[in-house]
Parts: C-alpha cells; structure tokens; sequence
C-alpha cells in the first residue's frame, strides 16, 4: 500500500501535468501548420497492490484517474521503468474518488493508552504530521508542515536527527517545468509547522538520487538514503551525504551494482537504517530468491559494488521461515535487534506484519517475534520505528475500523507477539491522518 499510494498520487501528478501540456499544444496548433508529435517518455516503475487484497477506496482528496489497481504486488524493476518525463494521454478525465469506507466486520477495541513519545509521520497528503507525547485516539495532530513552499513531492519515509531537524524523502521531484525529477531529501528546522520552506534541499544530477523511498542518519549527522532505482542495473543503490549537506551535491560513498558485477544485493530498495555500530541495514521490497523481499546489511563505510555482510531472505526453494513479505520500512534499536514492517502475509493473509530479528540475524531465519493480527489494528503497514525503550510504532495507511477510516498509529509494548492489541493509537478524522506512511520519532 505504501507504494500504491506513492505511485497513486505519482499518476495524479503526471495527469495533471498532461492536461496542462496538452492545452499548451492545442494553443500553438494555431499559428503552426503540424504540432510536433509529443515525446512519450519510457513506462513508470510500476508496483503493484498485493494478491488477494482490494484496496479499499480511499478518503476523498483530490480527483484521480479511474485506473484500476493491478491484481498483484510483484514490483519487478527493469533499467527502462523509471521516466525522466512523461506525457498522458490529453483527453484522459479524472473522476471523484469514493469516500472510504469502513469494513464492518472488524470487532478490535482501539487503545486508550497515549503516545509514549511525540511521532511524526508523512502521509498522502502530502504532508508531514506530529503528534505529541501523550496523544491518543482522535487527537489534534501538534504540527502540520504542508503547501507549496515545503517542496514535498510524494514524501516517503522520514527521520529525526537528536536536534529535532526533519529529513525526508521525496520519490519524486519537479527537475523543472514540466519535468519529472528523480526526486530530492528535504530537511526542516525542529518544530517546523505550515507551509514552511526546508531549509536545505539535496537534488540535482550531482547527487545519484533516483526514486528515494528511505532515509537515515548515523551518530556523525551522515546522511544515507534508499534509492529505489539507480546503478548500472537500475535495481537500486544506497547514497550517502556529509553531515550538513545541501544542493547539488555529490555522494561521498554509493552503494550499487555493476552489470558486469552485480553484488550488492540490492532490490528496488525502500528503507534504510544505520545501526548503532554503523552497520548498514536495507529493506528490499523485491529482493531474495522468490522476490518477496530481503534485509542487506553492510559494513560501515561500505562504498561500491559491495557484497552484503549478512542478508535476511528465505532459500532458493521459496521456503520463507523469514516472514518477509513486501517490506517497507526498518528500524534498528540500540542492540542492534531489526524491526521490519511487511505489507503483506505469505500464507496467511494481505494484512502485513511487523517482523522482528536478532542482532546478527542472517539468512532464512526465523523472526523472534512475529505482530499480526485483528487484534493488532496492523494493516498494510508502510512504517516503523522503535524508542529507547523498546515500544514499537507502526504506521498503517489502512484500517477496517470505522474509527481510522484513512489510516492509523500503532503502538506496542515491548516484547510484544503474535495478535496482541497495541497500547496506544492515534487516528481518526480529528487527527486529519489520510493513509499514514513513514514514521519517525526524535532520538532520545
């Protein structure tokens, strides 16, 4: 769904710009004897919904294109998937989104219990949304950063540097009129709300950023980012930036396949962490054997066509002891052990799961805990991250409760399993969540 949505809103924008170039042509057939025909630009990255799982319509917006969500989930990149342009077809017309609404068979009990630390999430709004310490059900969201100055294109994941500054990653970013970028990292003063400008922007050629879906940072303010295309084989790569980084600026280390040499195990990568010890850690939404996604860690420092130091994924026969099933987001707590939100169950359902490891893990191996269920409000889930305490904080752009129709906040204790209820959400239309996806919390 995380993608979904990202790649929803993607077509939203690039209609609209058709319709704009499309009158633009009509005008100068006027004074021209032929139109140029127009440049059709290569297809877009697709990802596609997860088997079985119907996306529910969404919560009303903006219009959309009445096109129809493929039956599968399979996002297999290919070199040619990702545009530098594009131009629709001119006569295409968007019809009103239904209002979303609620499945009426759920029977969970939402939480009373407040945030454990003030969260901050990106949703498909396009904005950037904070809740307070304390905050639960649905309650007032303490900060919005949204409008045209923020420059948010399709926001992704986000995080937090122990100042309170705000980093994000856009998939996508206007390179010029009429031209869509390969995306950009913004980054806001703490506290910033409204239609507040970044106060630095990394984008351009220089940078190596294609479709960035994750974001982190190291103790040293160094700032890594997931990159769901780019290197030679268009499969991803991980770019890296000097703490303060701003502009056009180049990587001082990339992470990425070569044709000739394709190491790096990298698979249209959609988030990123940097452990405690500088580690590495990728979620890759189509990596392994079967494709249903994988975790490459790398030594720190790691630079180049670089294999993997250890690699969560199930074998070559398709046996996945390791849970992972579209994942979209990871986090790394301080001993190292690995969260990971899946949008989707191999075998047991389209809800998704938080999957948790070991320090260390490596191979098909089995989560240690494994947060699933009705129970859990866990749908979909397009964002995770951990407090030093251990509570686990999900975002989830779908719920069946009539109560979070757009989407909601999980919390769970620590040590949590199985179907267990969370402690804490947050959701509802006073909250003004419409299909939460990163989510981040301040270091402490």
């Amino acid at each position: 769904m995380g993608r979904a949505v990202r790649l929803l809103l993607l077509s939203l924008m690039v209609g609209v710009l058709g319709t704009s170039l499309a009158t633009a042509q009509s005008d100068s057939s006027v004074n021209e004897p032929e139109a140029k025909a127009t440049k059709t630009a290569k297809p877009t990255k697709t990802r596609t919904p997860t088997p079985t799982k119907t996306p529910k319509p969404t919560k009303t917006r903006t219009p959309t294109p009445t096109k129809t969500p493929k039956p599968t989930k399979t996002r297999t990149p290919t070199p040619t998937k990702t545009p530098k342009t594009k131009t629709p077809t001119p006569t295409r017309t968007a019809t009103q989104t239904a209002t979303r609404t609620a499945t009426p068979t759920a029977t969970a009990t939402a939480a009373t219990g407040g945030l454990p630390v003030a969260a901050w999430v990106t949703d498909s709004s396009q904005r950037v949304l904070s809740f307070a310490s304390g905050a639960s059900g649905n309650a007032d969201p303490a900060t919005i950063i949204s409008g045209s100055n923020t420059g948010f294109e399709t926001p992704d994941q986000l995080v937090l540097d122990s100042t309170g500054k705000i980093y994000v990653a856009n998939f996508v970013g206007a390179a010029a009129p009429g031209v869509i970028g390969d995306g950009s990292v913004t980054i806001y003063a703490a506290d910033s709300n409204g239609n507040m400008a970044p106060v630095a922007v990394i984008a351009g050629a220089d940078t190596g950023l294609k479709n960035p879906s994750g974001v982190a940072l190291d103790a040293s303010g160094n700032i890594y980012v997931a990159n769901s295309g780019g290197g030679s084989t268009e499969t991803g790569s991980v770019t890296v930036y000097p703490a303060g980084s701003n502009g056009d600026v180049s990587p001082s280390a990339t992470i990425a396949g070569t044709i000739a040499d394709h190491d790096d195990g990298l698979a249209v990568p959609s988030a990123i962490a940097v452990g405690p010890d500088g580690k590495i850690y990728v979620a890759n939404s189509d990596g392994g054997p079967s494709g249903v996604g994988s975790i490459t860690v790398y030594a720190a420092g790691a630079n180049g066509d670089v294999s993997p130091i250890a690699a969560i994924t199930g074998d070559v026969l398709g046996d996945n002891n390791a849970g992972l099933s579209g994942p979209q987001s990871i986090a790394v707590d301080s001993s190292g052990t690995i969260y990971v939100a899946n949008e989707s169950v191999i075998g047991g359902g389209t809800k998704g799961s938080v999957t948790i490891y070991p320090a260390g893990s490596n191979g098909n191996v089995t989560p240690s805990a494994t947060i699933a269920g009705d129970n859990t409000f866990v749908d979909i889930p397009s964002g995770v991250a951990v407090d030093a305490h251990g509570n686990i904080y999900v975002s989830n752009p779908e719920n069946d409760l009539t109560d979070f129709p757009a989407g909601v906040i999980t919390v769970f204790a620590p040590g949590s399993n199985g179907n267990v209820a969370p402690i804490a959400t947050v959701g509802g239309d006073t909250s003004e969540l419409n299909l939460p996806i990163g989510i981040a919390i301040k270091p402490q």
